[in-house]
This record gives structure tokens, sequence and C-alpha cells, in this order.
């Protein structure tokens, strides 16, 4: 969908309209180019053998020219020429100045030599006998007038069809082609279907022929002289020798003149393709006349059109849809000119028309290899230098052949015209035609395999149908070459374009292009239930049907469609229809319609039970563990409280066993001060022990400061004047805080006990240092002045960075 909403797509539609219109504006001018359709002007060699240029004047003018001004070999047009009517006023109507002046007749009669054949007396007659008849029409347009010459004394009798048909006619000579009488310029058969005038002719060089007129009835056909130049030339020609020659006066001719012209010339036309299909068996699956060549050209650009505007939808990519949308161009270009050609008389546009058809032969098989090297993306890979290279070269070649085409006139190694370009339908083949028809070969080749080698991983390559397609294309054209009938009297430009277009079109339906094709299929087969709705049937509110839908995907409830309206359609949804809530419907607004995905919920739906049973389950064992937890941590809680007063019941059992020593001493007057002094000493030990006992089981800091009260106050109870002091502000582990408290009491009771004189007469310093990885701890007595007391050093934990 998202190439539907491409703005490089709707450029891509442009163009491909815009081809469209260009081939019919083509078409409706090659129905207008002048020429003598209908008529009997025809310059072209017809399908039959290489012609003189004096017999195409012969087949242009029935009768040959008898009296000419000039060399005629010289001219595109005699100076005066024998011709009919039918083409003689056309003639005059076309060319300026020129003059037509009808003043014979020309009859269609039976010619018999000498008594070979009695009882001849009309067209019927014929099938009586055994003898061979020849049919002379050697040159055109005999085959039609001596056709219609025979309808006349056949079709137009009572019972038979109105005049204009050619049935009976038709009839006549398919009985004698099947008793295998009938032949075609047989100058030995004593019998023929000719014109008097030939007849006339025939008698003057002494032979014995005698001039039947058909009793059903024929045809006189007015004749006259034609003079381009205008009537001063047509006063040269020497009207007796027409006589000398055969032709009649008006007032002579024994048949009946033509009734209805219009009538006549619609008749022509299929003349020759019933002659061919019915009377000799041949070109049953060709063209035959010019109108058949037409509806064929008309036809094939009608599906050439039709192919050009799929790719739009068929191939995504925009540079090689761009690059088929030219070779499409190229096609409609070259059948529009054999359109055109078919319809020209003048040699020279033929000739340059012909030269025309190597545009699209040249460059179509270089587009082609374009488009192979765009697949294998060479023209951006690794060597982009050399295949970039490798086609300008290519490109520069085909201009230069096609230059050469071109300028054929002047040096003939495209094509050799072996009697010159005014003779140009005798021709032979040069060296730059090989050359073309080389490239065209390796072209096609180079494009097989770079696109077989780039996709060989990916698909199968149906190599054998392009094979097929390719081998018919070579024979087509070797048999053209080598001049086979068969190949020769078909239309050649069409076998070239239906084989490029099935050769790429086999190539397109394997994928060995990439394209969207089959796309359709893929989505109906997706296991998954998506529909495609039209917007503008969503609008008008009719009966909605999905315009694409996947195989699984069921029928949306009314109520969708209800809910659906009241919803903002520029973006997602999702819709839950009371009644179905195991379906949710998605909705996703695309170009030109919206999408709807069905989800089944089902297992979703069990899924979500079996998680919120899960859950619960979940939860109990949450509230269990949550209880375990609870009572596990109470139970470390009392495990560590218990410590804490184990601990604390330590200190105080210690210090109650020494403080009752010390009570049981004897009574010592000197004494009492310092066992007073002891004892509330360790009272205020038990007390502050204790709380550092708790600070180390919950794994707490100390300040040093907080330990410089403990210290001073220990000194105040215990009647020692002091102070304690430290060198910075820090944290302890408890743990380190206790060990020094515990180290400073024993210091102190030492102090007190083992010191002389009353204990308020006595002085400590405390100071701590501390360092990085210890402290310093100095006690000094300041009365003594004896120095330090102590000096101990306490180790630090490094890994903690509060210590210091």
């Amino acid at each position: 969908m998202g190439l539907i909403s491409s703005p490089k797509g709707s450029r891509q539609l442009c163009w491909a309209v815009c081809i469209a219109i260009f081939a019919l504006f083509l078409v409706l001018a090659a129905f207008h180019v002048p020429s003598f359709r209908g008529y009997t002007w025809d310059l072209s060699p017809g399908y039959g053998p290489q012609l003189t240029p004096a017999e195409y004047a012969e087949s242009a003018f029935p009768g040959f020219l008898s009296t000419l001004k000039g060399d005629y070999s010289a001219q595109s047009l005699p100076w005066g020429s024998v011709v009919y009517e039918t083409a003689g006023i056309p003639l005059s109507s076309i060319y300026k100045g020129s003059v037509f002046r009808p003043e014979f007749t020309a009859t269609a009669v039976i010619a018999v030599k000498g008594g070979a054949a009695s009882g001849i007396t009309g067209w019927k007659s014929l099938l009586s006998g055994d003898y061979p008849v020849s049919l002379d029409i050697k040159f055109r347009p005999n085959l039609e007038y001596l056709v219609m010459a025979i309808a006349a004394g056949l079709d137009t009798q009572p019972g038979s069809k109105a005049a204009g048909s050619y049935t009976q006619a038709i009839a006549l000579l398919k009985e004698l082609k099947k008793q295998g009488r009938l032949s075609e310029n047989n100058a030995e058969a004593p019998v023929a279907i000719t014109f008097d005038y030939r007849a006339r002719r025939a008698a003057a060089a002494q032979q014995a022929v005698a001039i039947v007129v058909p009793e059903e009835g024929t045809l006189s056909y007015t004749v006259g002289i034609f003079s381009p130049s205008g009537a001063a030339a047509l006063s040269e020609v020497d009207q007796s020798r027409l006589v000398k020659e055969g032709y009649l006066l008006p007032g002579q001719m024994p048949g009946k003149a033509i009734d209805d012209i219009s009538e006549f010339n619609n008749a022509l036309p299929g003349i020759r393709g019933a002659y061919s299909r019915q009377v000799l068996g041949e070109q049953l699956f060709s063209t035959a006349t010019y109108q058949e060549h037409l509806f064929s050209y008309f036809a094939f650009i009608l599906m050439l059109t039709a192919w050009s505007c799929s790719f739009y939808y068929r191939i995504g990519e925009g540079e090689t849809r761009r690059q088929f949308l030219a070779v499409s161009a190229l096609l409609l270009f070259w059948v529009t000119l054999r359109m055109i050609k078919i319809e020209a008389f003048n040699g020279d546009l033929v000739r340059y028309l012909w030269y025309l058809f190597y545009i699209p032969m040249i460059f179509i098989p270089l587009l082609l290899f374009r488009i192979g090297l765009s697949i294998g993306d060479l023209l951006n890979g690794k060597n982009k230098k050399t295949w970039q290279g490798v086609y300008r070269f290519s490109f520069w070649l085909s201009v230069l052949l096609l230059l050469m085409v071109f300028t054929n006139d002047l040096h003939q190694l495209v094509f050799s015209f072996h009697k010159g370009v005014d003779y140009f339908e005798i021709y032979g083949y040069g060296v730059f035609y090989y050359i073309i028809a080389f490239r065209v070969f390796c072209f096609v080749i180079a494009f097989v395999i770079i696109a077989v080698v780039s996709t060989w991983k990916k698909i199968r390559v149906p190599l054998i149908p392009m094979a097929l397609v390719f081998c018919f294309f070579i024979f087509c054209n070797v048999g053209y070459v080598l001049y086979i009938p068969v190949i020769r009297i078909s239309e050649i430009t069409l076998t070239y374009s239906f084989s490029a277009l099935a050769f790429i079109e086999i190539a397109l339906q394997s994928r060995l292009i990439p394209n969207n094709i089959k796309y359709g299929r893929l989505f109906r087969s997706a296991p998954c239930s998506v529909q495609i709705f039209s917007g503008f049937a969503l609008a008008q509110g009719r009966a909605i049907k999905p315009e694409y839908k996947t195989a699984a995907a069921g029928i949306l409830p009314a109520a969708f469609f209800e809910q659906l309206k009241k919803m903002d359609s520029k973006s997602p949804q999702s819709i839950v229809v009371p009644g179905t809530e195991n379906i949710r419907y998605d909705t996703y607004p695309i170009t030109g319609g919206i999408a709807v995905a069905g989800i089944n919920l089902d297992k979703i739906v069990t899924l979500t039970a079996t998680l919120k049973e899960y859950n619960k389950q979940l939860e109990e064992q949450n509230i269990r563990l949550h209880a375990a937890e609870h009572i596990k941590r109470e139970t470390a809680e009392v495990k560590h409280k218990h410590a804490v007063y184990a601990a604390i019941d330590q200190i105080l059992k210690e210090k109650s066993h020494e403080l009752q020593k010390l009570l049981d001493l004897s009574e010592d007057p000197g004494d009492g001060e310092k066992k007073s002094a002891l004892i509330r000493l360790m009272v205020n030990y038990c007390k502050r022990r204790s709380g550092l006992a708790i600070a180390c089981a919950g794994g707490e800091k100390v300040h040093i400061a907080d330990l410089s009260i403990i210290l001073e106050e220990a000194l105040h109870e215990s009647g020692v004047s002091g102070v304690a002091r430290f060198s910075r502000d820090f944290l302890l582990d408890a743990e380190i805080a206790a060990e020094v408290y515990d180290y400073f009491e024993q210091t102190l009771r030492l102090f007190i006990t083992e010191g002389k004189g009353k204990t308020g007469d006595k002085s400590v310093v405390v100071y701590m240092k501390g360092e990085e990885t210890h402290l310093e701890f100095r006690m000094v007595e300041s009365i003594s002045n004896k120095g330090d007391l102590l000096l101990r050093i306490f180790p630090l934990d490094t890994k903690e960075e509060n210590h210091v």
C-alpha cells in the first residue's frame, strides 16, 4: 500500500496515461497519412518475389506505361501513366497541378488459347472442364479486381448476396484449387482469368487467343492517363499506342461499370486475406491485408498500454519502473512507425520509416541490459566504475550504430541496395547489420546471466521458457535474413514485439525482475485475519464488503462498523464488540481505506487466567515468606540484643567483682580518698562502657569529640583534673573507641592507685592525634611534668573512609 500512496508512484501513473494518450494520437494520425487506402495504389513489393521497378509500376498501374516523358527508372512517379480511375482520382487530388484523363477501359475476361478448351461460356463453366486455369495476378491489384469482376457475375445473381460480396467468387476459385486445376501466372495454361488488354497483346504477338466475356457478367474498369506535371505533359502522350496495346474506349467495353464506387472500395481490403486463407490455405495465423495489419497493431498498442500501466502496480522500485516504461514507449514508437509505413506510398518516406525502426531495435536491448545492471546492483557495487564504463561504452556504441543506420544511403554498410537507393526494396545486409544483431544477442544473454546470478539463491528461474522465447526470436531473425517465405510474409515487427513482451513477462512472473506480482495470493493465504475496506464505501454507508481479505478472516459484526463510525478514522484504534470479547479488532488507516486485523484473544484470556492463579499463589507464598523473614529478623534482633546484654553483663560482672574486692579491703584513712575515686571511676566506666558495647554491637561510629568528652568525664568523676584533646575531627569504629577507653580506664586507675598525694592535686592531659593509618594516644601528667605517662599507637582500618 505504500506504493499507492507514494508521490513517485502517482507520477509514474501520469506517465503511463500520457503514453496511452500519445499512442491513441499516433494511431489516429496513422489513419490520416496520405495514402490510397481502399484504392489500388501500392508501391510496396507485397509478399511475393522481389520485383523490378518496372514491375512495381505495372503493379501500381494496370497495364505497363506506354508513353513516358523522361527516364522512368529515375522518377518516383511517371510523367504519364495508365491508371485505374479508383487510383487516378485520389492521385489528382493529392498532387497539385496533376491531371487525370479517363478515356479507356479494362475488362476482366477468360482468355482461351486456340481450341484448347471448348464449352467455356462463363465463370461457372470453368468448373466442368479438366484443363488448367491460370489466375493472372502477377501485379497488384489484379487479384482484387479480378475477384470483384467474378463476384459481379456470381454474387449479384438472383438469390445471391448483395453487391459488394465476393463469397461465390472465392468459392469458385476454391473449387478450382481443390480440383488441382488453379494456378497463378502460368503462361502455359490454356485458360486464364485475366484482363482483355493483356489477351489482345498476346493475340497481337501472333498467339491464337480467344477472349470469352462471361455470360454471368463481369466488370469493366475505367482507366486513363495520369500526369503529375499537368495537362501540358499529358498532351505529349501518344494515346494511339494505348489502343494498339489493347485498351478499349468506354463505348466498347463488354462488361458493366462499377455501380457504387464506395461499396466496391470497401470490399477490396478483405479479398486478399480471403483468397490466401480459403483458396490457398495460407496465412491462417497471420495477417494478410493492411486492414488486418492495422487491426493487429492497434490491438497490440492497447495491450501494450495496459501492460505499461500494470508496471505502476507490479514494480515498486522507481528506477526499474521508469526503465520498463521506456521499453514500452520504444515498442509503441516501433509499432506506430510500422502502421504509418503500411499506409505510406512515397518510396523515400517508406525507407526513412524503415530506418527509424532501428531506434527501438537498438535501444530496447540496451535498456534491458541496464535493467540487469540495476537488478544486480552492479552500478553501485564494488566494481561500479567498471560497470559504469561498460554501460557508457554500450550507450555510445548504440548511438554510433543508429547514426550508421540513418546515414545508410551514403555508405550502405547496414543495408546494401543492389540497384541503388531508388530500388531499396531489393537489398542485402551489410556488416553493421550483423553487428547490431550480434549486439542484441549479447545484451539479452548479459541480462539473463546478471539477473540469474543475482537471484539464483532466492528463486527458481524458469530458464527453459526464457530460452524458448529467445530461440524463437533468433529463429525469426535468421529466417527473415535468409528470406524464408513463412517468416517473410509474417508481420515481423509484431513477432519481435511479442517476443520482447513474452521474455520480459516471464522474467517478471518468475520474479527474476523484482516486482509485486503474486502479493495478492500471498496476502490471501496469510495465516492471519486481515481485511481491507474501501474508504469510499465506508463513507457512503453501503453494504460493507472487504476489497481484500485473508482466508482466515471472518465476517465482521455490524456492531463493529457502528463503533468505527464513532471513532477517529485517522489514527489506529482497537475495538472490542460486546458478545465477542474474545476477539479484538485493530484498525489501521491506509491510503484510500482502512485495514482491520482481527486478533483472537482466546489464548490470551487463558494465559491471563493462568497468570492470575500464579499471582495468587505467589502472593500467598510472599505472605509466608514475609512472615518467615519477620520472624528471622526478630530472632536476629533478639540474638543481637542478647549478645549486647551478655557483653554488658560481662563488663558489669567484672567491675562488680573488682568493686566488691575494693570494698572488702581494710579501712585505711589514707586510702579512703583513692577508694572513693576508684569507685566513682568504675561506676562511670560501667555506664559509658555499656554504651560503647551497644555501639559496637550496632557497628556504629564514634566521633573523636564524643570520645574526648567521655574521657574528660572519667577524669572528672575520679577527681583528677585534666582535659582530653584531639588533633582534628574524624570518626572511629566503636570497637576502637572501646579499646581506647578501656586502655584509658586501666591507665587512669593505675595512676590513681599508685600515684602519691591526693587525687585532687593531680592533673592529666590526654591528647589524641589521628593519622591515615593509626591513632596516637598520649597521656601526660601536667603537674609533675615528668613526660608521657603512656604513648600508644592504635592501628586504624584504612579501608574505612570514615576513620580519618
